[in-house]
């Protein structure tokens, strides 16, 4: 394993872990799995990206191919513990935002508070703001936990479009999931 260190000075998501916080010797259990259905619309639509933890890999890398065609609107939903600990791309999702590649960036991290905020709460706090983008043709990305993320995230889908809507946009390829 070879540590990747980029310009800035931070580290590769994978290789920054694996090197500066897993034990010497110690066997890492993991899996690839190829999801086809996962990747960059075909036209250059506004997209809603909702993810937590390790899910932002997923959506940082669509992106970063969608900053480099030059395509801003962008809204990254993004949820995990605690913003001091947890926030590894912060400083270059922050950026992003300040320069106009990222429209919009909320943000949960569930335990800086007393009372727990998640992805889905985000999203139904910018419920008008997810029917604009929707009628404006956004499609809906997301990557990350199936069980607490991805479940919460559709239910609150389900709440403020109505199971048609949602249905029709999962017909129309502009619902995708990467979870896990």
């Amino acid at each position: 394993m070879r540590q990747e260190v980029h310009p800035d000075g931070s580290l590769g998501l994978g290789s920054g872990w694996l090197t500066e916080h897993a034990a010497l010797d110690s066997t890492v259990s993991l899996r690839v799995r190829r999801n086809s259905s996962f990747h960059l619309p075909a036209e250059p639509v506004p997209l809603i990206l909702l993810g937590n933890g390790t899910g932002l890999a997923g959506l940082r890398s669509l992106l970063k191919a969608r900053i480099a065609q030059g395509q801003t609107r962008n809204w990254l939903l993004f949820g995990e513990r605690n913003r001091a600990h947890d926030f590894h791309c912060g400083a270059e999702l922050e950026g992003w935002l300040e320069s106009g590649a990222l429209a919009r960036l909320d943000l949960a991290f569930s335990r800086d508070q007393a009372e727990k905020i998640y992805v889905q709460d985000r999203l139904r706090e910018a419920a008008a703001e997810l029917r604009v983008w929707l009628d404006d043709g956004a499609a809906i990305y997301i990557c990350g936990s199936l069980l607490g993320m991805a479940a919460g995230v559709d239910q609150v889908l389900h709440e403020v479009l109505g199971a048609a809507v949602v249905s029709e946009l999962i017909e129309q390829g502009r619902y995708r999931r990467d979870v896990y």
